[in-house]
């Protein structure tokens, strides 16, 4: 079966996937999470890259006054997100757009308070290859890069505006040279740890547009105990929900 539709744990929330595409992951939760404790009310929010809609619904479910956009490349991801939005009745908080981010029209300069995006992990030639298009095109950058990612994010950015991404840590020293040269200033780094004992394999980071000195290192995010269960903290940011959660992951 190509589609199936899942509890996602967040409210009533239901999430239709294309299992031959790219199912979203725990990184997804997180940023969604990190997003979310962000906001203070009424912001205009956008996602660059948002797959079958899983950030903007989160999100929706976790802030009640705040309209969220998400941009996808690629059409049939965006048909689906759509789908999710109209499923969840939410289609007068979120707008799907299907576009490269490159090609957004200059209307949206400058009109978001926050940005975040979950960019291609792996420059293009490295990494694990996937003969899938669609999981080629989420995994790696084979179209905009995380400098394009950075660069439109700050197009879109009001003054003060932020930033929010998920990467992997290997990325950061692209991240950070990338950002200081349009003026984006990081504030807050994240580190994910798949147990205590390992080494982060993704990291948060929160930058801001125009002033603003100082990074703020944050304690380390412990996803499983030495178990293998889901730590509290991971549990709260899944509001603790007994239904099923998910375990795709982006690698």
């Amino acid at each position: 079966m190509r589609y199936r539709t899942d509890k996602t744990g967040f409210g009533e929330i239901l999430l239709k996937q294309d299992t031959e595409g790219f199912c979203y992951g725990l990184d997804a939760v997180i940023l969604a999470d990190f997003v979310s404790k962000s906001l203070l009310g009424g912001e205009k929010v956008i996602e660059l890259g948002t797959g079958n809609g899983i950030i903007p619904l989160i999100l929706a479910h976790k802030n009640n006054d705040i309209n969220i956009v998400g941009v996808e490349l690629q059409e049939s991801a965006a048909e689906l997100a759509e789908e999710n939005v109209e499923r969840n009745n939410l289609k007068e908080r979120i707008t799907i757009i299907n576009k490269d981010i490159r090609n957004l029209s200059d209307e949206f300069w400058e009109r978001f308070d926050v940005v975040c995006c979950n960019p291609p992990y792996f420059k293009k030639g490295t990494g694990m290859i996937s003969e899938n298009d669609a999981k080629m095109v989420a995994r790696h950058e084979t179209t905009a890069d995380i400098s394009d990612f950075l660069k439109y994010s700050e197009k879109l950015l009001v003054a003060e505006g932020e930033l929010l991404m998920v990467h992997r840590p290997e990325r950061l020293v692209d991240i950070f040279e990338s950002a200081r040269k349009i003026g984006l200033k990081p504030k807050q780094m994240r580190m994910i740890k798949p147990y205590i004992d390992k080494p982060a394999n993704l990291v948060l980071v929160k930058m801001k547009k125009g002033r603003g000195r100082g990074l703020k290192i944050m304690s380390d995010m412990i996803v499983r105990e030495k178990s293998g269960k889901y730590s509290e903290e991971i549990l709260e940011i899944y509001e603790k929900s007994d239904k099923k959660i998910l375990s795709f992951t982006k690698n």
